[in-house]
């Protein structure tokens, strides 16, 4: 492993850079960092609610609707920002805005919008926010320097049964320590750096996207190309918990968690970190520290291979409304060598990431998570014409999933009945463990989620657990937040 360096990536997150007080913490954060000695690398999203935004705009673009109240109230969002921190829009990012009404008015007048246009458009958001950030910040005397997230990060090649919206749209990056950026960004005379999330270029220098929720992925991968000290993920809660805050005021903070433990977490439902912001601090060896944005004294979790000494057993239940389910029949291929490689080809073939998978004598089912691969109803139908070869493929447009995330979840087997017993009339569609360390899932109708989650979370962590693992509930950090 190369010498660590001495920089800091800190990462903040859409309502984390919405108002001029957010933007302050962002400030103090810096500053208590370059303090300390460290340079400090700052990865910011686009404001809360404009990537949104720019979806409408594109969907208002491909079905020949009106776009001009939309481009009214992105260029509002931001001015009335501007005008909070004290500085000119027009000044600050009206290339910005002139590029979206040109690039807006192009994908008009073709009456669609292509992958590598539709990129385009959605950096703008981060692109603007930052460009205000730098501006704000440099007013208020913090040495910083902006730089273009398409000159830090360049894509690897899509493979070449990539369609173009996963090259365009889903792109991913190499994340090994990097000398030469490394001392590029050490040469400089600012003590940070602020540049986007989400965003990359390809190697024709095109506007690559990192998949939706991607500047968490940007920032781990900048941290292990600068082989950082630590990365710091700022949002609006403090870290991972239990099960959902919002929707249970006894779900606890997990202080400590493995890399795996988080990415598995990530994956199955705990939506405040990204999945593949992991491999890259995990192969690098890099702590990671959630923070919240509201209260920037709290503590958070810590993510870390520090945390791989904790007791066996479950740390959080988690879920997912919506998945898709995809079951083949094919009873005459048991015990035929090949069969599930050739299932497994097909989705490959697609570029169609699997989520949860099961074999059984008849049928192997499996999941599809919209959100890690998004599929149009075209390349739902053909998908499946092409599994016809192997067995009869019934698709399930609307299920959901229930997993236990913890270390050697094996040894919880046995308790899990009682918690099971609100379903016994009700149909679990798949069970799938990954293994006796990382998850054990049911997938199940979405109306179901909530009467196999709540009983599990009662019985396996209600009672008293581990100080070093399990902190606060969010009852008692939400009072301090309000």
């Amino acid at each position: 492993m190369p010498a660590r360096t001495d920089w800091v990536v800190l990462k903040f997150g859409g309502t984390s850079v919405a108002s001029v007080d957010r933007w302050q913490t962002i400030a103090d954060a810096i500053e208590r960092h370059t303090t300390a000695g460290t340079r400090v690398l700052v990865v910011c999203s686009a404001l809360s609610g404009i990537s949104n935004l720019l979806q409408k705009l594109i969907d208002a673009i491909d079905g020949q609707t009106d776009t001009e109240a939309t481009l009214a109230e992105i260029r509002g969002k931001h001015e009335r920002l501007a005008e909070a921190m004290g500085l000119d829009a027009d000044e600050q990012i009206g290339e910005e805005l002139a590029e979206l009404e040109r690039v807006v008015e192009g994908a008009r007048l073709i009456g669609a919008v292509p992958d590598e246009v539709r990129a385009r458009l959605m950096a703008m958001g981060e692109l603007m926010s930052t460009r205000l950030g730098a501006g704000w910040l440099r007013k208020r005397g913090t040495s910083v320097a902006w730089r273009d997230a398409r000159s830090l990060l360049q894509a690897e090649p899509a493979s070449t049964n990539a369609s173009s919206s996963h090259h365009y749209l889903s792109a991913t990056c190499h994340y090994a320590p990097d000398d030469r950026l490394i001392t590029e960004l050490s040469e400089l005379t600012e003590n940070a750096v602020l540049t986007q999330g989400f965003i990359a270029a390809d190697s024709h220098g095109n506007t690559v996207l990192l998949g939706r929720g991607g500047s968490d992925t940007s920032a781990a991968y900048l941290a292990g190309k600068l082989n950082a000290e630590r990365l710091e993920i700022w949002t609006d809660v403090p870290g991972l918990f239990t099960a959902n805050p919002r929707d249970r005021a006894d779900a606890r903070l997990l202080r400590a968690v493995t890399f795996d433990e988080a990415q598995v977490l990530a994956a199955m439902g705990a939506r405040v970190l990204h999945p593949r912001c992991i491999p890259p601090v995990r192969d690098n060896d890099i702590p990671l520290h959630m923070r919240c944005t509201q209260a920037p004294d709290m503590e958070g979790t810590v993510v870390s291979r520090d945390a791989a000494a904790t007791e066996p057993g479950v740390k959080a239940v988690v879920s997912r409304p919506h998945l898709y389910l995809i079951r083949i029949e094919c009873p005459g291929h048991w015990h035929l060598a090949g069969t599930l490689a050739d299932v497994t080809g097909v989705f490959a073939q697609h570029g169609i990431a699997i989520d949860l998978i099961a074999n059984s004598a008849s049928s192997i089912s499996l999941t599809i998570d919209p959100a890690a691969s998004p599929l149009t109803q075209q390349d739902v139908t053909h998908l499946v014409a092409n599994l016809e070869s192997i067995g009869t493929a019934n698709v399930s447009y609307e299920v959901g999933s229930v997993s236990l995330v913890g270390s050697n979840i094996a040894s919880v087997i046995n308790r899990l009945s009682p918690a099971l017993k609100p379903l016994e009339a009700q149909r679990i569609h798949m069970v799938s463990d990954a293994g006796p360390d990382d998850a054990l899932s049911f997938v199940l109708e979405p109306e179901d989620v909530d009467y196999l989650m709540n009983p599990l979370h009662d019985w396996l962590l209600a009672q008293p657990q581990p100080e070093a693992i399990f902190g606060p509930a969010w009852r008692e950090l939400s009072d301090k937040l309000n």
